[in-house]
């Protein structure tokens, strides 16, 4: 079924049954006699059930539409990157009192360009970097008029909730985004391939940690 809820329109195939549902998002697949209920039903474990066929066989199945999530996920990321994104520059708008950017020699109109040495190209992955620290010092490679010069910040660590809603410890260091000046991420066939994959490794580590 592509969607979920009530059926709008559903045909039989050779051998599957499609459906196109009221809710466009997502789909399923429902193997036939994935279940012991649905083969007392019938009485027989018929040719083509999911509990009929080898370990192997369903093992296959069963990662099929993890594998699948993966690949949709990547072609659309690198689909993306090829087009252009608009995100968030890594300049910086503002201070936020009390926290440790204040202090630091940051200034507004400051444009950050690495941290620790790691690239950052938009004000995702500078969050991301800066979330990295557990309360070491975070060094600051950054562009103000024009002069490169390096500053080194020791972020806050304050209980809070990461890009999953999860509650854990997050590093801060109070800079706010300049929303006036957008960045365009794009890159040619090859390189968004490699980007799309290194995003993609990325969210699924941060799922883990």
């Amino acid at each position: 079924s592509i969607g979920f809820g009530s059926e709008l329109i559903a045909w039989q195939g050779k051998e599957t049954r499609y459906a196109i549902s009221f809710f466009p998002f997502g789909g399923f697949v429902k193997p036939q006699g994935e279940s012991e209920e649905e083969v007392r039903k019938h009485g027989v474990s018929r040719e083509g059930d999911f509990l009929s066929a080898s370990p192997l066989s369903r093992m296959i199945i069963v990662l099929a539409g993890v594998v699948m999530n993966f690949l949709l996920a990547y072609v659309l990321f690198a689909y993306v990157f090829v087009v252009g994104r608009p995100m968030t520059g890594t300049t910086i708008a503002g201070l936020v009192d009390g926290y440790p950017a204040q202090v630091s020699g940051l200034q507004a109109g400051d444009r950050i360009l690495t941290v620790n040495q790691a690239a950052v190209k938009n004000w995702q992955e500078l969050l991301y970097e800066i979330s990295k620290s557990t309360g070491t010092p975070l060094t600051f490679s950054i562009d103000r008029a024009g002069v490169q010069q390096q500053i080194t910040v020791v972020p806050k660590i304050e209980a809070g909730k990461d890009l999953f809603g999860v509650e854990r410890k997050v590093a801060k260091i109070g800079i706010k985004p300049d929303m006036k000046t957008p960045v365009i991420e794009r890159y040619g066939l090859s390189q968004a391939l490699v980007e799309a994959y290194r995003l993609e490794l990325k969210l699924t580590s941060m799922t883990f940690e």
